[in-house]
Parts: structure tokens; C-alpha cells; sequence
């Protein structure tokens, strides 16, 4: 807009007497800052008492580096009426906006004008252009670019900006970086922008950490990832005075204006090649761990009784892929009985990198008394930094075992008193007869209840035959009669709690607590499933949790698969 002091003013009005038609006209900039791109309204309001069909338009000196874009006319009438000396004057006014955009491709300070309107100079202005900054800038930060298959690799994904933002939309990591890696990211991050300090100049940023796993050798590309933002800038009022004087209200030139924009940042394709675990010097204890591990492993207690247990506890923490860098090994030996290991595995993140920790707790009963001697546990790993296989064991103690307290033994002198027979009496003689009898009532109860038992255990097994093909063939006509709805998410959830019922009736009600994995490996048990078939089933579960829960594309043919096994899990008559 047209400065005050400096410049002219940016009011002038005409008189009638040297315009006939006009009167008044005032010339005005919108804006004293602009961005590089953005266009700046000179706008040039003209007054006259008529149509104001035939007003020319004005003329502006440009400087150097400032073009004129686009304009546009815009003109409205109103009636003012006027009372001097008792006599009633009605006047027709017709106002005239002239709107030029003019535009600057370099920043820098521009003068403008005159602006010249009918010979008449209303005034000169001054407007910057200042560099239009890239709103939010983002890149993807890996610590390594050469890595074997299996380790670590940290990454961030960083948002900067020069102004303060916020992102509307994280992408997921899992789906965002493709199939051929394992990913994961700490639980909680802080996911506002922060205000950092470096040579002396403040701006946002916003770090999304992470880490990859890669499953397979060959080069790999990190794929672009894309993340939305919202920028919210206010900028300050302008002075009231020079707001009136430009013709423009004060109060809503002290307020300023609000600036949204919103915007998609993406990052940048990030190469990788991986490299194969060598097969030279590979242990045979190897399992496919890739990073640094440390293994520790503790007898609860070495002294014991045969028949009593103690605990092994083996402890593997490292920066590998979890559950997939394998297990620590020990053998139990022979006459001790080992139950199977109990595992726990937890994680946590330490300086962007996350490490994991398998607990395994195995239960060892000896059966034999004496001094035992137990294996060392170990396990074998890649060091990726070393270029080199490493192997941890670990020696147990020695087991003492000593001998289970013995039984008592019969009395020598009341087995001598029973090879020479007994003395009976009436009474004695009584009571066996009695015992006779009960013995032979007792026999005959046995008898009658064993054939009750039979009679019962063969009519319930043939009753829940029945009942089981009953409630699965109901299931089988509610599924048919679902009604296509319109929500990928309740069309999975009805098949798959129709699927997980119909499981429960032949596996248990325990069944409805197993993952996919669980029920594609117990199908073969349960239900005498080929292979192919507990794959079939344990595919199509996880592919309607992932629909249900995750939001994934919903397959058009789970139903049918899903009748297909409902076939399938009828009992046979």
C-alpha cells in the first residue's frame, strides 16, 4: 500500500471543477510484502456523478523487475442525498475500482509510481519482495548404506521448517517402506515440532525415528516417503493511522490476517545394498542373527534330591531382528528330564536403536541320584562391524543329587506271624463272610455303573456329533445370508467371528484366544487337516484381523472361502 512520510500521500481528491465527471480518486498498494510469486494489487478507486462508462485507465511507472500480471474493472452505484438551506439534492454516484496485479520474480525493495490517473499523480508506494521459502523440507537419515541382511539399520525421517507446523498425517512404517524389509519404531515418540538452535538461527524440526531389518541381499531402495502438514501464520496488524489514511478500516488493519497452508513433504529415495551373510566359517550353531549379542545363563540351585526340579535360566540380549536371530542352545543330559522352555521376550530403544531380550526359563528334574554334569549353553552370531562369526558359551555347575528318601518297609517280625497263618475266631469268620458278600455286591454295582458309563459315554459321543454338525450348519446359513455391507471393516468382522465360532465348536472354546498361527499349527492336530489346508485357514484369519483391525483392503472372496471351510469343519456322521 502507498507509504505515508516518505511518499505522497496516498489520498488525493480531485476537485469537480478540473474533472467534470470525477469526484474523487484514491490509489492504493494492498500489501508492502509479498513472497516471490505472489502477486501485488495496485488498486485505484474513482468517484463520478454518472454512468462512468468512458473513465480510462490509469497509467503506473513500473520499476525494473515488475510486470503487471493481470487487472481487472469493478464499478457500483448508490443514491446521496443531500439538505442545504431547506433545498433536497439528490446525487447518483458511481464508484470504479481498477485492480492491476503486478508481480516480481526476484526479492528485493521496489518503488512504484506514479500512478497517474488522468494526468493527475496520486502518489508513488514501496513494496518488498522477499525469497519464498520451501514451507517444510524432509529427508530420510540412515546411519548406513552398506548392510548384511539381517542388521540393524536406524533411520529418521526429518521435517524442518522455518516457521512453526504441525503433521496432519504419519505414514505407517510397516506399509511405507516396502516388503523387503522387517521395521519397527519406538511406541512413543515425540511427534510435535521443536524449536532447535544451529549457527545462530531457530527453526522446527521433527524427528520420526526407527530402525530397518533387511530380509533379503541385492540393492534395495528406500522408498519416498510422503507426510502432511499444516503451517499456521499470523502476521501483525498495520499501523490504524496509515490504515485510515489509505482509506482502509483501522480496527481490521490492527488485526492482521490469519495464513493457513497445507502442504505434503516427501523424502528422498535412499539406496542400500545388502549384503549376504558369508557361508565361509559359518558355524553350525548359527541361526541367523546379524549385530552384537551377550548371553548369560544362571542355575537357580545345584544341590537337590532326585525327583526335585531347579531352573535354567538362559538370557540372550542384542541389537538383532527380533525373534528371528534364534535362540540360545543347550542339551539337557541324559537322566535329567528338561520341560519345555518358557520364553519372554521384551524390547526397548537405546539411543534410537532398538535391542531386544529373550528370557528362557527351562525346568530341570534329575532321576538319578549322583553328580551330573551339565552342557555349556552357547550361541553363535554375525558381528557385522568385526566382518565375523562369533560364538558365546557358557559352563553350568555341576549337579549334586542325592538319593530320594526311602519308602518304609514291612515289619520282618508280622510277615514271619502271617507265614504261619492265622488264629480265627467267630468273629473273624463273620466278617470275612461279610466281606465276601459285600465283595460280590460291591462287583456287581462296578458292573451295572461300568455299563452305565458305556451306555452314557457312547450316546454323548454320538449326540455331539450331531450337535456339532447342527451349530456348524447354522453358521453355514448365516453366513450365506449376510447382507453386503458398505463398511470393509464390518463385512470382516462378521466373517471372521462366524469363522472363529465355528472353529471353537470343534477345537474348544480355548480356540478363540489363539493368533492365526496358532490355529493354522494346531488344525492339523484338531482337526486332521492336511497342511495346505491349515495354511488356507490360517491365511485367510490374518487376512480379516488385518482388514478389521488395520484397515487393509477387503478380498472379495473371503466369503466363499470361508463357506469352504465351514464344509470343511463338518463333522464327519
Amino acid at each position: 500500500m502507498v507509504r505515508t512520510g516518505r511518499f505522497a500521500a496516498a489520498l488525493l481528491t480531485l476537485a469537480a471543477s478540473s474533472w467534470s465527471a470525477v469526484l474523487g480518486v484514491q490509489a492504493q498498494l494492498a500489501a508492502r510484502q509479498v513472497r516471490v510469486g505472489e502477486q501485488i494489487p495496485l488498486i485505484v478507486t474513482v468517484s463520478v456523478d454518472d454512468e462512468g462508462k468512458d473513465l480510462p485507465w490509469p497509467e503506473v511507472q513500473l520499476p525494473a523487475g515488475v510486470t503487471l500480471a493481470s487487472k481487472d474493472r469493478n464499478q457500483s452505484t448508490s443514491d446521496q442525498v443531500s439538505i442545504v438551506n431547506f433545498k433536497v439534492t439528490r446525487q447518483h454516484i458511481t464508484q470504479v475500482q481498477f485492480t492491476l496485479r503486478l508481480t516480481a520474480p526476484k526479492p528485493g525493495t521496489y518503488a512504484v509510481g506514479p500512478v497517474t490517473f488522468q494526468g493527475k499523480d496520486l502518489g508513488r508506494g514501496e513494496v518488498k519482495v522477499v525469497d519464498a521459502p520451501q514451507d517444510v523440507r524432509t529427508f530420510t537419515l540412515v546411519s548406513k548404506r552398506s548392510v548384511y541382511v539381517g542388521q540393524q539399520v536406524p533411520f529418521t525421517w526429518r521435517l524442518t521448517a522455518d516457521r512453526p507446523f504441525e503433521v496432519r498425517k504419519f505414514p505407517d512404517v510397516r506399509t511405507a517402506l516396502g516388503n523387503g524389509f522387517y521395521s519397527a519404531s519406538p511406541d512413543s515418540q515425540k511427534l510435535q515440532m521443536q524449536v532447535v538452535t544451529e549457527n545462530g538461527k531457530r527453526f522446527g524440526r521433527l524427528d520420526l525415528t526407527g530402525s530397518l531389518f533387511p530380509l533379503k541381499p541385492g540393492h534395495q531402495t528406500l522408498p519416498s516417503t510422503s507426510m502432511d502438514y499444516r503451517i499456521v501464520e499470523q502476521s501483525m496488524g498495520m499501523d490504524p493511522f496509515e490504515a485510515m489514511m489509505s482509506g482502509q478500516d483501522p480496527f481490521e488493519a490492527m488485526m492482521g490476517h490469519r495464513r493457513v497452508v497445507d502442504g505434503s513433504a516427501r523424502t528422498q529415495e535412499v539406496p542400500l545394498e545388502i549384503l549376504a551373510v558369508p557361508d565361509k566359517n559359518r558355524p553350525t550353531a548359527f541361526q541367523g542373527g546379524v549385530g552384537e549379542f551377550k548371553l548369560e545363563a544362571k542355575l537357580e540351585k545345584d544341590s537337590l534330591r532326585a525327583g526335585d526340579g531347579t531352573t535354567l535360566t538362559l538370557i540372550l540380549e542384542g541389537d538383532g531382528q527380533p525373534q528371528a536371530s534364534g535362540v540360545p542352545l543347550w542339551t539337557a543330559p541324559k537322566g535329567v528330564e528338561a520341560y519345555p522352555p518358557q520364553d519372554d521376550w521384551s524390547k526397548d530403544w537405546r539411543g534410537g536403536v532398538l535391542h531386544t531380550r529373550l528370557t528362557r526359563r527351562i525346568v530341570l528334574v534329575p532321576r538319578q541320584s549322583g553328580r551330573v554334569d551339565l552342557d555349556s549353553a552357547h550361541f553363535a552370531w554375525f558381528d557385522p562391524n568385526k566382518k565375523s562369526f562369533q560364538q558365546k558359551s557358557i559352563a553350568l555347575p555341576r549337579l549334586n543329587v542325592t538319593p530320594a528318601p526311602a519308602t518304609a518297609s514291612a515289619d520282618t517280625s508280622r510277615a514271619a506271624a502271617h507265614a504261619m497263618g492265622p488264629v480265627l475266631g467267630p468273629v473273624d469268620k463273620f466278617w470275612i463272610a461279610f466281606g465276601k458278600v459285600s465283595a460280590v455286591i460291591w462287583s456287581l454295582c462296578a458292573l451295572f455303573g461300568m455299563i452305565w458309563l458305556l451306555v452314557r459315554f457312547l450316546r454323548d459321543r454320538l449326540s455331539t456329533t450331531a450337535r456339532q454338525r447342527r451349530r456348524i450348519l447354522a453358521l453355514r446359513k448365516k453366513l450365506a445370508k449376510l447382507p453386503k455391507p458398505k463398511d470393509d471393516k464390518v463385512a470382516a468382522g462378521q466373517i471372521r467371528q462366524i469363522l472363529t465360532n465355528a472353529l471353537a465348536v470343534r477345537l474348544g472354546d480355548d480356540s478363540r484366544a489363539w493368533t492365526s498361527q496358532e490355529v493354522q499349527d494346531n488344525a492339523p492336530v484338531g482337526l486332521g487337516w492336511s497342511e495346505e489346508q491349515s495354511v488356507e485357514l490360517g491365511q485367510l484369519l490374518m487376512s480379516l484381523q488385518a482388514t478389521e483391525f488395520a484397515g487393509f483392503p477387503f478380498d472379495p472372496s473371503s466369503k466363499g472361502l470361508c463357506g469352504k471351510i465351514l464344509d470343511a469343519l463338518l463333522p464327519s456322521a
